[in-house]
């Protein structure tokens, strides 16, 4: 949003596994009854863990100790004064669907004019990806065209810029860090990532 509204702020914009653009709550609609909602509550250190279970499949860089860590931190942050109530309002946003089609970012996507780049997790052994839109859509695109998704006829693509699907999960932050940082490396220097070539271990 801040690529579309305020361009003059930006040079780059680096997008990784981004949720936010599927139409559908990721845990369903939001009503203070459902289980998306009622489901919010305080954070917990065995919830912290949880999320980060899924970056373990082969390949994967994760480590035990590493998610304990990290886990450690997440709950923290969590817990401090004011967390809980100061993300309410937030929650109750990302899980009503009438709310996220009234600021669906697709329609503002053909309209960003900052150089993008956008990775997300194809999935790999034992690992599925990025499920929520626009990901798979992207991905079967993404097959289909070699990587060249400027010749993608998607409402929902960015013109001009740069699209990788990475062996990953969705944090491949967590999964593969030294991958994540040599591509974010690359795109800064060089405007781009992906030649039809380079797949970054693909």
């Amino acid at each position: 949003i801040l690529a579309y509204e305020s361009p003059h702020r930006i040079r780059k914009l680096i997008s990784m596994g981004g949720a936010g653009m599927n139409l559908e709550p990721a845990g369903g609609h939001g009503t203070p009854e459902n289980n998306f909602l009622g489901r919010y509550g305080p954070a917990t250190l065995e919830g912290a863990r949880a999320s980060i279970n899924r970056s373990f499949y082969e390949g994967s860089q994760m480590t035990e100790e590493l998610a304990d860590a990290m886990a450690q931190q997440m709950f923290e942050h969590g817990t401090r004064e004011g967390a809980l109530e100061g993300l309410k309002p937030l929650v109750r946003q990302m899980a009503t669907a009438e709310i996220r089609a009234q600021y669906l970012i697709q329609r503002r996507l053909p309209h960003i004019k900052v150089p993008c780049l956008f990775i997300w997790g194809k999935g790999g052994p034992g690992q599925s990806g990025d499920t929520m839109d626009p990901y798979p859509t992207w991905t079967e695109e993404y097959d289909k065209l070699s990587g060249d998704m400027s010749k993608s006829v998607k409402p929902w693509v960015v013109p001009g810029a740069s699209y990788l699907a990475t062996p990953t999960g969705h944090n491949i932050q967590w999964e593969k860090p030294e991958l994540f940082a040599q591509i974010c490396i690359d795109y800064i220097k060089k405007g781009t990532v992906f030649d039809g070539s380079n797949t970054y271990g693909g």
